[in-house]
């Protein structure tokens, strides 16, 4: 007998904050699936996370995709999946899964096939087992529970390493670190908006010359999922700090040592790979431009190799 997805388990994630849209594509996409027509329910599946992020959500796309054959694409699902919060008996399954999932997609030689199982009859093969038609929710009633806590937003957080050069009068080495925080929009998951902070310090000949960087600004990401990579494209817009200059040393004519706050517009293109769990690579080229301002006698420009690791809960 084939059992139900797991979309209706949103009741246990947050179904509170649901909207009744997502919730009728769920059930439209668990019924599609439930029928083998994978293709109308990826679309219906789609249609619900664009609406609402659940984890359940994201489990029956990697499913579907996975009965059409789309290995790669069903891996990207299965890992955003469990690095949010899943049901442990399903992040049991899928962490069985994943390691034969990976070889599959290396030598297209493992097309994932069968119906979707039962807990009961789970069987070795790599096909995870779901939700038993135990949970779900009747059709006359609505999959949103009153009492259920609202679902948190999700949270990407980077800490990152950087190393580049700094461009003005002169040029000059620079090296630090940079962190930041971002949470995806609930009306377009692939657009984030946060923060970031960075601090480096510029190298010069003189020892006693060398001087801090600091930034702050709000950021704005778009994310782009692919098989092997998550893409970004962003821009920061905040302030720089600028310290302990001398103008004999003429890398940025005009900053003295009592040092100068100075405005910031920043790009980002990068890529980040899931290693475990939460867990991603990040690596991404970064380039930014202080404009002339006040005493300041010439334009800053700021490009860093940014490489760092990234946890999204």
């Amino acid at each position: 007998m084939r059992a139900a997805l797991v979309t209706i388990l949103v009741l246990a994630a947050g179904a509170h904050a649901q909207p009744p849209n997502a919730n009728a594509h769920a059930r439209r996409g668990v019924a599609l699936y439930n029928l083998g027509k994978y293709d109308d329910a990826i679309r219906a599946f789609e249609d619900a996370y664009t609406l609402f992020q659940s984890d359940a959500l994201l489990f029956n796309l990697a499913q579907a995709h996975r009965q059409l054959g789309h290995c790669e694409i069903a891996l990207g699902y299965y890992k955003r999946f469990m690095a949010g919060t899943p049901a442990p008996t399903l992040a049991a399954q899928v962490e069985t899964l994943l390691p034969k999932l990976e070889a599959a997609c290396r030598t297209k030689d493992e097309r994932p096939a069968g119906p979707v199982a039962t807990p009961e009859a789970a069987p070795a093969a790599p096909a995870p087992t779901v939700a038993t038609t135990s949970t779900f929710v009747p059709d006359e009633e609505p999959a949103i529970e009153a009492t259920a806590a609202p679902a948190l937003p999700r949270i990407r957080a980077t800490a990152a390493l950087t190393a580049g050069s700094v461009m003005s009068n002169r040029s000059a080495p620079i090296a630090g670190v940079k962190a930041s925080l971002a949470t995806p929009l609930p009306w377009l998951p692939v657009l984030e908006v946060g923060v970031t902070a960075a601090t480096a310090r510029l190298f010069r000949a003189e020892a006693d010359r060398q001087a801090g960087v600091s930034s702050v600004a709000v950021s704005v990401r778009l994310g782009i999922e692919q098989s092997w990579a998550r893409l970004t494209i962003g821009a920061d817009a905040g302030t720089t700090y600028i310290s302990s200059l001398d103008t004999s040393s003429g890398v940025i004519p005009g900053v003295r040592r009592a040092g100068l706050w100075v405005p910031l517009v920043r790009a980002e293109a990068g890529a980040e790979r899931s290693i475990r769990g939460a867990f991603a690579v990040r690596v991404a080229i970064a380039a930014g431009i202080s404009p002339r301002s006040g005493p300041m006698l010439d334009s800053m420009t700021q490009v860093d190799l940014v490489v760092g690791v990234r946890y999204e809960r």
